[in-house]
């Protein structure tokens, strides 16, 4: 199996794992980092100095900006599960007998890892600075491993069909003013909705509990939402073209 197969099929797990030790990040202790308890008080301190404003005025800021960044997650999610089908969003392996060009495809090549990217940034304020910046660019990494696979995939699946899409579509920088032509492709919104219990999760995690600051419950929000979208997904009824 190339490493890149092995990647794609156990990229739920690894994700998982890089999030579990950011949030322990063992190295801090072993080195005195990490004074602050998060990475949120830890910008809201040098936010508030190098600004010139109150600590509370520099976290309600950043606290307004995390719940921005989860809702764009949120949204990239559903929007691009709605229109690619769960069956191929959490397949175990590559999917290449179609093209999808619509819905948010339209826009950007990789609306889901895109989405990813904005939630997991929000998520990574609860941990300590130093996992923070390790989860972020950890995952961004695996990312990248994980886009350059599933496009040589596609690119060979496919031929010069998807080539000539990736020469009309960026791949993770959305263009929306010079966007594809609606394909006439129809979502299933509600599908889409209940196979991203997860980021749904934790944007309401952020909405709801972020203005009282208590980082603990937060963190057992967002575990809460991990594990239940498992569940979730495990009880619904395979898509009908699997």
């Amino acid at each position: 199996m190339k490493l890149s197969e092995l990647v794609f099929k156990l990229r739920v797990v690894l994700i998982a794992l890089l999030i579990a030790v950011s949030f322990i990040a063992p190295w801090s202790r072993a080195f005195g980092w990490d004074n602050h308890d998060s990475a949120l008080v830890w910008l809201a301190v040098r936010l508030a100095h190098g600004a010139g404003i109150e600590f509370q005025t520099a976290t309600m800021i950043l606290i307004a900006l995390t719940i921005l960044s989860a809702f764009k997650g949120m949204v990239w999610r559903v929007w691009g599960t709605s229109y690619l089908g769960a069956s191929t969003v959490y397949n175990l392996k590559m999917q290449g007998a179609q093209l999808q060009a619509d819905g948010p495809y339209r826009f950007v090549r990789n609306p889901l890892y895109l989405g990813d990217m904005a939630y997991i940034s929000a998520v990574a304020t609860l941990m300590p600075p130093s996992g923070a910046v390790f989860a972020i660019v950890m995952v961004g990494l695996l990312y990248l491993v994980l886009i350059d696979g599933e496009e040589r995939f596609l690119s060979a699946s496919q031929g010069q069909r998807y080539r000539e899409y990736c020469r009309a579509v960026p791949r993770l920088v959305p263009r929306f003013w010079r966007g594809l032509p609606a394909g006439g492709a129809k979502p299933n919104w509600m599908r889409g909705a209940l196979n991203e219990v997860n980021p749904i999760g934790v944007f309401l995690t952020f909405a709801i509990l972020s203005w009282r600051y208590d980082r603990m419950l937060m963190i057992k929000a967002v575990i809460v939402s991990f594990g239940l979208s498992l569940v979730v997904r495990a009880m619904l009824p395979k898509d009908r073209d699997e």
